[in-house]
Formats: C-alpha cells, structure tokens, sequence
C-alpha cells in the first residue's frame, strides 16, 4: 500500500492586540470559494520557521511579531486526485502559529484572495468556511492572552 502523503503547512491566526483583538481572514477564490486563516504549504526542502515568514510576507505583507507556534495541530484531506505542485497530496497538516500585527493595511496575493476583512473572535467564528480553522482560533483564545 502506498502511503498517503500529506503536504506540510503553516496555518497563522494573525490579529491585531486591542481590548477587543481583531483577527485577520481572507476570502479565498482559488481552488475554492470560502473565508479562511492565512496559510501555505511548505515548498520542497524548505523549514517550517522560512514558509510562515514567506506566507506573512505573500499573503499579509505586514510588519508582524511570531508569539508562539501553538500545541495546536490541523490536519484534513483534499478533494480525490487534487494536484499541488506536480504531487498528488492526500491532504495537509500543520501546526499553527500565532502572529500579532502591527498595522491593519493588508497586501494579499490576489491570485488566492479577493478580499480580507478584521474582525472579533466571535465574528471569525460566523464567517470561517471550515471548522477546523474556527477550532484553531478557539484554540488560540483559550490558550493565549491576546487583550
């Protein structure tokens, strides 16, 4: 049997430290239609700690501040014979990242994105598509102060 490989990630809650901290989604259009937390698959080769500075630098383009790589962990599968990079993945996996920003002007690769929005936890939690990216951001709110 041959194993099924996943494609390692980042996933980043990136918020902006108030009394009421605002976190960062972005609306994706590639590959599917939805509200997401940043994020990006590893290239080959390549270290953890350079794919979330590059992902920052691609998909926020912000002046920022890693806080923690959480003990949270997402993992999930693609739709049957997705193709990324030349490879047929079975899915993604990755920990999360907890990123504060330091302004609210967004640079987003508009071939992923057409449009990001801030906004309170409890609003994230409406608008994200997935589940799993709602339970990082609860993840992230029980376990690190962000006020």
């Amino acid at each position: 049997i041959k194993k099924r490989k996943y494609r390692k990630y980042v996933f980043i809650v990136a918020f902006l430290r108030r009394k009421n901290p605002q976190f960062l989604i972005l609306h994706r259009i590639k590959n599917w239609k939805g509200w997401e937390l940043p994020k990006g698959g590893l290239k080959e080769g390549e270290i953890e700690s350079k794919c979330l500075k590059r992902e920052i630098r691609e998909e926020i383009g912000n002046k920022y501040e890693i806080i923690a790589k959480t003990k949270h962990f997402i993992k999930y599968k693609f739709p049957k014979g997705f193709l990324k990079d030349n490879h047929i993945f079975f899915g993604a996996k990755g920990y999360v990242y907890l990123v504060e920003l330091f302004s609210k002007r967004v640079k987003i690769d508009r071939s992923e994105h057409d449009k990001y929005l801030w906004v309170s936890k409890d609003e994230a939690m409406e608008i994200l598509t997935h589940k799993n990216h709602k339970n990082a951001l609860e993840y992230v709110w029980k376990y690190h102060k962000l006020s």
